[in-house]
């Protein structure tokens, strides 16, 4: 789910500014979520995690979003 996303892969990123941990998490949610049922795919849905993901960002922090992967539906327009 988009929440326990956020909850596994934001402690990557370190405890606080002075125990840093990863410079960049690989953030695969966008990936999975472009591969589900097209009836599951919502903008809302889609915007809560983006919005969950950047607000729980430690300062300072790099994001991704990965589209595709080759163990997920591959991104097309």
């Amino acid at each position: 789910t988009q929440d326990k996303n956020v909850d596994v892969n934001m402690p990557y990123y370190g405890l606080n500014r002075w125990s840093r941990g990863h410079e960049m998490v690989i953030n695969f949610f966008i990936a999975y979520f472009l591969g589900e049922k097209p009836e599951d795919q919502t903008g809302d849905g889609l915007a809560k995690f983006t919005e969950s993901w950047l607000s729980n960002l430690p300062s300072g922090a790099w994001s991704t979003w990965i589209l595709s992967s080759h163990d997920s539906k591959r991104f097309k327009q």
